[in-house]
C-alpha cells in the first residue's frame, strides 16, 4: 500500500442518501463511494465540521439500513460540497457482513461487464 492511498477495500462507485448524525442532529449527505471500510460523502455546508460522526446508509437493491460510525479522515472543499472521506470504525456485524457482501457483489458485476465489452471489442 502506497502512503499517498491509505483506503484498505476498494470503493465502489454509488450516489445513495445518507443520514449523517452529527451531536445528535441529523444532516443529509450524498455518497460518491463505498468500500467495506469507509465511504466517501459530499456533504452540504451546513454539517459541522466534526470529526466523529454516525451514518445511516440504505443500500440500493432496498433492506435494512446500515448503521456504523466513522472518523472523518479527510476534508476537501469546493463552491457546492464540502467531501469528506469516512473511516468506519464501529459497526454491527450484520451490517458489516451486508456490506461487505453488497461491495463484493458490485465488484463482481463491474468485472463481468468489463469482460463482456472486451470480449465484444476482440469479437
Amino acid at each position: 500500500m502506497s502512503l499517498r492511498n491509505r483506503r484498505l477495500g476498494i470503493r465502489v462507485p454509488v450516489e445513495v442518501f445518507v443520514t449523517e448524525i452529527v451531536e445528535d442532529r441529523p444532516y443529509r449527505a450524498l455518497t460518491a463511494n463505498v468500500s467495506e471500510h469507509g465511504v466517501y460523502l459530499n456533504r452540504l455546508d451546513g454539517a459541522p465540521a466534526r470529526r466523529d460522526i454516525a451514518i445511516e446508509l440504505r443500500l440500493p437493491g432496498g433492506g435494512e439500513p446500515i448503521w456504523a460510525r466513522g472518523k472523518i479522515c479527510h476534508d476537501a472543499v469546493d463552491p457546492f460540497f464540502r467531501g469528506a472521506g469516512v473511516k468506519f470504525t464501529a459497526m454491527a456485524r450484520r451490517d458489516a457482513r451486508r456490506l461487505r457482501d453488497w461491495c463484493v457483489e458490485r465488484r463482481r458485476r463491474h468485472l463481468g461487464e468489463l469482460l463482456a465489452a472486451i470480449r465484444g471489442a476482440a469479437a
